[in-house]
């Protein structure tokens, strides 16, 4: 089915949802929604798939290139070590020591311009999927509470699904960045994390689930806030410095 006629029937679903009494929450048949996204994935062009497969590709060429430099540099090293018993030995090593780093650097040299066309190619297939406006449904759009506050803390493994889909170094990286904005704009650290969604330069509809009012509160907080490109950036570490 086309993917557009989905996006139609999307927005029909939630402008024909019976409104809440108080603010501009509604009421959504979860069954139906949950229908129509299983048809959006079904639907989605076999570019964005191959734009997908062709980072996994990208990441796996990196790999093998950093592991065949480590064993080169290793055998190097090794050769080097059986050799020196006497200075001209020594030398020898030496020599054939640098000649082998020479050669996986440039084995290297060789795998990361691959890799770097690669990306290339990607970045150029996602700037063509941002130019067509490809809509995006993120599910836990809020990390499950990751965001709140006291919610996440290294030493604290008390809630084991949260520790293992969101503990990372990089992620309290970003919880740090996304505590420090939310402390200069006077709003919550999930209504940035939440503003960040809605900041992509392609459509974005996130799906939250808040569990008490001021839950939804803290969420709605988030359609007030301003980020600047270089703040998104910023966010999710493209840039290490503010």
């Amino acid at each position: 089915m086309n993917l557009l006629h989905l996006v139609d029937r999307l927005e029909e679903l939630v402008g024909g949802a019976q409104r809440m009494p108080i603010g501009s929450r509604v009421m959504i048949d979860r069954r139906r929604l949950l229908d129509l996204i299983d048809q959006m994935r079904v639907a989605i062009p076999q570019e964005v798939r191959e734009a997908q497969r062709m980072v996994s590709e990208q990441e796996r060429l990196h790999r093998e290139a950093e592991e065949e430099a480590r064993l080169i540099v290793a055998r190097a090293e090794e050769q080097a070590t059986r050799l020196i018993s006497e200075h001209e030995i020594m030398r020898q090593a030496e020599r054939h020591a640098e000649d082998l780093t020479r050669q996986a650097e440039a084995r290297l040299e060789q795998r990361v311009s691959g890799a770097n066309d690669d990306i290339r190619d990607r970045i150029e297939e996602s700037r063509r999927l941002t130019d067509q406006q490809m809509p995006l449904f993120p599910w836990s759009s809020q990390a499950r509470g990751f965001f709140a506050e006291g919610r996440a803390a290294p030493e604290d493994l008390s809630d084991a699904e949260l520790a293992r889909c969101w503990y990372s170094n990089d992620n309290f990286m970003r919880l740090e960045r996304a505590r420090s904005l939310a402390a200069q704009k006077d709003v919550s650290a999930t209504a940035v994390a939440l503003a960040y969604v809605l900041h992509q330069p392609f459509p974005t509809f996130p799906i939250v689930g808040p569990m008490s009012p001021s839950e939804t509160s803290t969420s709605l907080e988030a359609l007030n806030v301003e980020l600047t490109p270089a703040e998104v950036r910023w966010l999710d570490l493209r840039d290490r410095d503010k």
